[in-house]
């Protein structure tokens, strides 16, 4: 039987059907989004890049060949990016590894630092046993770096004539001068040990956490590679299929609300669209703000940590806490230094916080305008449900339920509004059909004075 001509009561018993099952599919993929979560966000990607394939189509390119180039251009990128960053991490390492152990000092008793020694005093090492001929001698090319101080010899990487003290040294150096002034004895350490056998228990269930938590970090790196293998996967065949999935989804739409239904899913892609677009736009601009500032005071990584920065704003207060503290630890190499390092990453973090409220409104203009407190509240409320990815689409979810709010339930609203009052209850005339759809809540004028 064709819907549209079946009873009212039979057209209620099959929408009732319809909503059931779709609040059944909506309860199985919320207990089963470790499997969905990477189709959604394939689904995301392919709707934030099919603009850039439909504007190849529009120039005559086959969708096929777009989407293959648009992947070969996006991997390529990604490529390099991780080529460069790979090398960065490796140079930073090696500077995190020479800020924590310092220039080291030589062991006499050591072989291998015995020959070093040597070697850079002008004796030559010993020929090796099986070695026959004539003796070539090649300096070790850690020679030229030996130097000889206080505490003997190092190895001067800075080629300064100084020896660089670690972290790891000073704060050693540190701790036993505290110790030394506080004359802690045998005695004392004696109670401390006592005192921390006391709480083995204590120390025993917090590493059982540690180990839970580890696990779960594991578990959660497992999810990130899947994650990393299957969304390119769902991308690409999405953007390929993603005008016939518009196509089959407006087709399948019922006949007297196709209209109603396709309008309403326009004015939801003109706020989401506007959103995406405008807010990658955005951390891109709030990214290059903090790569030069951090650039400026010195902190190693600049450029990776800001660009991270401007992408992990998309979630709210992720970005500069991130980049803060790891700003904060790469830049620390003593008392002057850090402090001036604070001071410009301070700078920097609300410099670019800056830029964000004030160019906010120009980029994303009035297509997503939404009250502050509604935007706030739709951040706890997705992110309490949905965990990250509930923070990540907070605002398009939102915008989705403001556009079916507006287009559904206020005309509904506002016709109530303009209904006329009973009067037999307060004996009030009615108010007029062309008068406003909500009340103005206006204060009635007071009235004048008998003389």
């Amino acid at each position: 039987m064709n819907l549209a001509h079946a009873s009212p009561q039979r057209r209620a018993l099959r929408w009732g059907v319809v909503l059931l099952v779709c609040a059944g599919a909506l309860w199985l993929a919320f207990h089963l989004q470790d499997v969905f979560n990477p189709l959604l966000l394939g689904l995301l990607f392919a709707y934030m890049l099919n603009p850039l394939v439909e504007a190849a189509e529009a120039r005559g390119v086959s969708r096929s060949k777009a989407v293959t180039v648009l992947f070969g251009v996006v991997f390529l990128i990604l490529s390099l990016g991780t080529l460069y960053l790979t090398f960065k991490a490796a140079q930073g390492f090696a500077d995190v590894q020479r800020q924590l152990v310092g220039e080291r000092v030589l062991d006499p008793e050591d072989e291998h630092d015995r020959s070093l020694i040597d070697q850079s005093l002008g004796k030559p090492p010993p020929p090796p046993v099986d070695h026959q001929g004539p003796a070539v001698f090649e300096p070790h090319p850690h020679v030229a770096f030996v130097r000889s101080g206080s505490e003997g010899f190092f190895l001067d990487r800075n080629d300064d004539g100084k020896r660089q003290v670690g972290k790891i040294e000073q704060v050693t150096a540190l701790v036993s001068a505290e110790l030394g002034a506080r004359n802690i004895d045998r005695e004392d350490l004696t109670k401390l040990a006592r005192g921390i056998e006391g709480h083995a228990s204590s120390f025993t269930q917090w590493g059982i956490k540690l180990t839970e938590g580890l696990r779960k970090s594991f578990t959660k790196v497992g999810h990130f590679f899947s994650y990393l293998m299957l969304v390119p996967v769902y991308t690409f065949f999405l953007l390929m299929s993603f005008t016939g999935l518009v196509q089959t989804a407006r087709e399948h739409l019922p006949g007297p609300y196709r209209s109603q239904v396709v309008d309403i899913v326009r004015k939801i892609d003109v706020q989401v669209a506007a959103f995406f677009r405008g807010k990658l736009l955005l951390c891109l601009v709030k990214g290059v703000v903090t790569w030069i500032g951090l650039w400026i005071s010195g902190v190693p990584f600049s450029f990776a940590i800001g660009i991270a920065a401007g992408f992990l704003s998309i979630v709210p207060f992720i970005g500069p806490v991130i980049a803060g503290g790891l700003s904060l630890f790469l830049a620390y190499s003593g008392q002057d230094e850090f402090l001036r390092a604070v001071i410009g990453i301070g700078i920097t973090l609300a410099a670019a916080e800056g830029v964000e409220a004030v160019t906010q409104p120009v980029i994303l203009g009035a297509e997503v305008g939404m009250n502050p407190i509604l935007l706030l509240l739709s951040f706890f409320v997705f992110g309490e449900l949905f965990g990250l990815f509930g923070l990540l689409l907070a605002v398009p979810i939102m915008s989705v339920f403001k556009t079916l709010f507006e287009e559904l339930l206020l005309p509904e609203i506002q016709a109530l509004a303009r209904e006329p009052a009973d009067p037999g209850e307060g004996g009030g005339h009615p108010p007029a059909l062309s008068g406003p759809a909500l009340p103005t809540f206006a204060r009635a004028p007071r009235p004048e004075p008998e003389a």
